[in-house]
């Protein structure tokens, strides 16, 4: 019997090394009477099956580390901010919205950082950051200010750290750090 020539029912575009989409090369499929073939075929359904199976552990592990990670975070107090110097978008954890009395999921901006510091320490909140955004520095940011909830109305002691990082020609192009209540340490030392 002749082998078979007609494609498979379904078939997965690739990418050539152009980047542009293209089919791969598929062979036709054995028949019965090609048992060399059919013994390459089983040889490449077995290999692709061990693949799938290591690239559904390793995904697994990814989630298993997210999720300690996101909980070390949860459980230290802490929230995460990462801002685009660029367009001045922010993406805040949920942590970061509580301390700035916001809604979850609200969007924020570095206007909205802003927004959220109170006004005797925002000016130099705002030095601060363009300090470490200027490719002359070292791109650290340390700072201890007051926030009052934008929603809320509650003022707390927060403090920040971060660190911007620069691309080849010395443009910012991240800045990402955390920020944590220091209010009962800040009311300690005051007392």
């Amino acid at each position: 019997m002749a082998a078979n020539t007609d494609p498979p029912a379904a078939s997965y575009p690739g990418l050539s090394q152009d980047g542009n989409r293209q089919p791969p090369s598929v062979e036709p499929l054995p028949s019965s009477d090609d048992s060399a073939a059919q013994v390459n075929l089983a040889a490449t359904i077995s290999r692709l099956r061990e693949e799938a199976s290591r690239h559904a552990a390793s995904a697994s592990s990814a989630r298993e580390s997210d999720e300690r990670l996101r909980l070390a975070i949860a459980a230290s107090g802490m929230g995460i901010w990462d801002l685009d110097p660029i367009s001045h978008e922010l993406s805040w954890s949920d942590h970061c919205y509580e301390l700035f009395g916001l809604t979850v999921g609200t969007q924020v901006t570095y206007d909205t950082f802003l927004a959220g510091i109170h006004p005797e320490d925002r000016a130099v909140a705002d030095a601060d950051v363009q300090q470490a955004l200027d490719p002359m520095g070292d791109g650290r940011y340390a700072r201890t200010f007051r926030v009052v909830g934008i929603e809320t109305g509650i003022e707390r002691w927060l403090a920040s750290t971060g660190q911007a990082f620069f691309d080849p020609t010395g443009q910012a192009v991240r800045f990402i750090g955390t920020i944590q209540d220091v209010s009962r340490s800040i009311k300690a030392e005051a007392a």
